[in-house]
């Protein structure tokens, strides 16, 4: 079926508004850079991909290998370096483009769930209206890739869960090597095919799928990841992906929990945990202190150990992270560095503010953590950031509203969806911040339609019915 006029709408929808977040990198060049520590990351490593034929974030000899970052999202940058030359502004209008086909593939979704083309199309249009979207998808960071390839990976499973014909099979496959694709992105991905999995064995018979396509589905999945395994069991002597699960329980998990239980900084928790790390190495000459796995998972041991100490502690920790990153409308720090040009090390003393609050809330301090982030953030922030974040602020409460309402409503037809919203809300950790809710914001879109569309047929329903 063609959708000539729903792909024009939410095409154009998203370049005007993606565009306007754009404006502030044709001033300043580095704004693309600037409010995220991980832009610099990847624009390091696909720099040396391109000058040195390897990679490494190092800026100097002897370029030690890569293991926190897979190489999905620096390769992309490799790509458009070397078709356009080394520009930040190239990436970032591919990235508009990208985002505008994922608003067009959030309406094939909700189509596909719903059946309602109206439904479709109002969340197609809303995906182009989202403020945080727009911020995270028009700076050099990995949000508009990674959402692309998970909606598609989605799309292609719900696909094939529905046609129940030969087709499934090929479906199945096309979903299992984008998830594959989608885990070179951003590793938060690892698990969630494997939940998949066994939810299709479990529910085999209900939806009609071979046990081949099934296997097939996880057999493409894991073919697609062991490229990237093998070269880190040769680089790095140790069978992993990448370490981005153990060293945000380093930086985030593990020092949270200090933080909340010593009542100090999330900074000086994580040096608790990094002068263990180094006693440890210091006791142990036969460890290699260059290899960065063996780096990681130690200081993953470390930081486990204290969450296994305080584990109600960080299950209220988890637990109230979980619920704020459905309420923080857009990231206040970064939002304040983009606007400004400057980094946020030259406009605030405290680093990682979101953290140090959650620590705060968790021993029950709700005054005093509104008033860190008040005082550290918001006073901080110019006029026009005060608009873009009450814009923010008024959609995120549109959506949440409207969420709400269609799981009140539509509860067994809508958990389907649920499963990937908890799943990748739950796996980001405490960290609280509106970046991480990307990717699953157009899902979040897609129930706010539904339940939006539900009150105006009932409204319509009872008028008929007083008529």
């Amino acid at each position: 079926m063609v959708h000539k006029k729903e792909f024009l709408l939410i095409f154009f929808t998203v370049i005007i508004v993606y565009f306007l977040f754009t404006i502030p990198i044709f001033y300043n060049i580095n704004r693309a850079l600037l409010p995220f520590s991980d832009a610099i990351r990847y624009e390091r490593l696909a720099c040396n991909l391109i000058e040195h034929k390897t990679y490494s974030r190092d800026s100097v000899p002897p370029y030690r290998p890569e293991s926190f970052v897979p190489p999905g999202y620096p390769v992309f940058i490799t790509i458009s370096y070397t078709l356009f030359g080394k520009n930040p502004i190239a990436v970032i209008i591919i990235q508009i483009i990208i985002a505008a086909l994922t608003g067009f593939l959030t309406f094939l979704l909700a189509r596909e769930f719903t059946e309602s083309r109206k439904i479709a199309l109002l969340a197609g249009v809303l995906f182009g209206l989202s403020p945080n979207l727009a911020f995270h998808s028009t700076k050099l960071i990995s949000e508009s890739l990674f959402t692309s390839l998970l909606l598609l990976s989605l799309y292609s499973l719900i696909r094939a869960i529905k046609n129940q014909t030969k087709n499934s099979f090929i479906g199945l496959l096309l979903a299992g090597f984008c998830f594959g694709l989608a885990t070179y992105v951003r590793t938060i991905s690892i698990y969630f095919p494997i939940l998949i999995f066994i939810i299709l064995i479990i529910w085999q018979k209900k939806t009609k799928l071979s046990l081949t396509a099934i296997f097939g589905f996880i057999i493409i999945y894991l073919i697609t990841l062991s490229p990237w395994i093998i070269r880190n069991s040769i680089v790095f002597k140790k069978p992993i992906f990448a370490t981005t699960a153990e060293v945000n329980i380093f930086l985030y998990n593990a020092p949270t929990v200090i933080a909340s239980e010593q009542g100090i900084s999330l900074e000086e928790a994580r040096d608790t945990i990094w002068s263990q790390v180094q006693r440890i190495f210091a006791n142990n000459p036969n460890l290699d202190s260059t290899n960065g796995v063996i780096q990681a998972q130690i200081g993953s041991a470390v930081g486990l150990k204290y969450i296994f100490r305080y584990p109600l502690t960080y299950a209220k920790i988890h637990t109230t992270s979980f619920l704020l990153n459905f309420l923080i409308p857009i990231g206040i720090s970064p939002l304040i560095q983009y606007l400004t040009g400057k980094p946020l090390t030259e406009l605030v003393k405290r680093q990682r503010v979101m953290q140090d609050a959650l620590a705060l809330l968790v021993r029950g301090r709700i005054k005093q953590a509104v008033g860190l982030v008040s005082k550290e953030r918001f006073y901080r922030l110019s006029p026009i950031g005060f608009l873009i974040l009450i814009w923010a602020g008024l959609f995120q409460l549109f959506i949440m509203v409207g969420a709400i309402i269609c799981l009140i409503r539509f509860f067994k037809k809508t958990f389907y969806l649920l499963i990937p919203i908890i799943y990748y809300t739950i796996a980001t950790g405490p960290v609280c911040d509106a970046r991480l809710r990307v990717p699953i914001e157009p899902l979040l879109i897609i129930l706010t339609a539904i339940g939006y569309f539900s009150l105006i047929r009932k409204k319509e329903s009872g008028n008929s019915t007083k008529g």
